[in-house]
């Protein structure tokens, strides 16, 4: 059972809210879906279901599930990666529009849509509610991953399902609830991309107007003036009324509008692995959690990873690339193969005896044990705390010299 801290809502829909979480056993950061009411932990399990049995570069990553109880009341939850960068619909609807952005970071977002589409639809599955809020900016500015899979349906069930999605990214098929299939999601691609480039959903928000209109007119959307004749071409394949007429994602993707990019050149990376990785912290301590942690670590989290670097080298600045002015705080000497070459440099290995070193009026202690230990070093502008596992090498850790105290 994983251990894990809930932090700041980061996002709410009809399924339930986002929040950012910390693993408190592995400091990993990842985002957590609840839902609480009886509709919304149906949607929500459908989600983990699906989600769970995908694996792509090109989707949000499964990393658990589980229950919580919070407020006398029973929260299901979905662990995924998290993605701290916001989703398309912001970057598009923010002063830096995709209207003023080269025309190759279109192409490379819609690359990575129709290839997580393409990868869905070979397995049966159908999103039903692909539209800018539901995808996410990756690490890499031109890489993104779809997400938020509480509407999808597995189609090769077979059963009957009610029409899904949001209105103004829905298919014509889907309103006049004729059919909801991989061509349906192609359609909402469409959508999505002018979206994208324009900032704002591809029909006027009408009500039943524009419900009137996408399902039972002849209209289409109106094509980006921004976008090269190849990306007005590209969209024309996406927005054809008829949905046998709509190219499949494997065709959209030998459409010249996508053929200079590049997947190596993506960088779809995981996201954060620990606190450390981050620039700001998103983590509050929230009342209502039955798992609570102490204010202290609480405190910890909150502070930003550069001031607490920025703490760490004091004023001067550290030069890591040399080994001058690190000094050995431990050796551990054990067992060795014959043969075997002594390894130093920083390590997470530990002896189980307690060494003491003086050096140059300062006093360091080691403390270990047979299942982990911890490394303090005392005296002035040097401190280190570590807490480490035990192996059968020689093994070395050093501090840098002058490092300041990080309290």
């Amino acid at each position: 059972m994983v251990s894990w801290v809930r932090g700041k809502c980061v996002g709410k829909g009809s399924f339930g809210s986002v929040n950012l979480a910390f693993n408190k056993q592995t400091c990993a950061v990842f985002a957590v879906k609840t839902a609480s009411e009886a509709n919304q932990v149906q949607a929500l399990d459908n989600e983990i279901k699906i989600l769970s049995s995908l694996s792509s570069p090109y989707i949000v990553k499964f990393l658990g599930d589980d229950v919580s109880y919070e407020s006398s009341r029973a929260c299901r939850n979905l662990h995924m990666e998290y993605l701290p960068r916001g989703t398309v619909a912001d970057l598009a609807s923010s002063t830096q529009r995709f209207a003023d952005v080269n025309e190759e970071t279109v192409r490379s977002f819609t690359y990575c849509i129709v290839s997580a589409l393409k990868y869905i639809h070979s397995r049966g599955i159908v999103h039903c509610d692909v539209k800018g809020r539901n995808i996410l900016l990756g690490h890499n500015f031109n890489s993104i991953k779809l997400a938020d899979f509480g509407s999808a349906i597995d189609s090769t069930c077979g059963e009957p399902v009610l029409p899904r999605g949001s209105p103004l990214w829905m298919a014509p098929e889907v309103i006049k609830r004729e059919y909801q299939g991989p061509e349906s999601d192609v359609w909402s691609l469409g959508c999505t991309i002018i979206e994208m480039v324009t900032g704002k959903p591809a029909w006027e928000d009408h009500g039943v107007d524009s419900l009137t209109r996408i399902g039972f007119s002849k209209e289409l959307p109106e094509l980006p003036r921004q976008l090269s004749v190849l990306g007005q071409d590209f969209l024309k394949k996406c927005l054809k009324r008829e949905p046998s007429q709509r190219w499949s994602c494997d065709q959209l993707l030998e459409h010249p509008f996508l053929a200079s990019v590049s997947p190596d050149l993506l960088g779809n990376e995981l996201s954060p692995r620990c606190v450390l990785d981050w620039f700001y912290s998103d983590f509050e301590e929230d009342i209502d959690v039955t798992e609570r942690w102490t204010s202290s670590s609480f405190e910890n989290v909150d502070v930003s990873a550069r001031n607490r670097i920025g703490k760490l080298v004091g004023g001067e600045g550290v030069n890591w690339e040399t080994r001058d002015d690190w000094v050995e705080v431990r050796r551990w000497c054990g067992h060795r193969e014959r043969g075997e070459e002594e390894e130093l440099g920083t390590s997470s290995v530990c002896s189980s005896d307690s060494v003491w070193i003086r050096e140059e009026g300062c006093i360091k202690r080691e403390v270990c044990n047979s299942i982990g230990s911890e490394l303090h070093v005392d005296g002035p502008n040097e401190s280190i705390s570590c807490g480490i596992c035990c192996n059968h090498r020689d093994t070395v850790v050093t501090a840098r010299r002058g490092m300041g105290r990080s309290d």
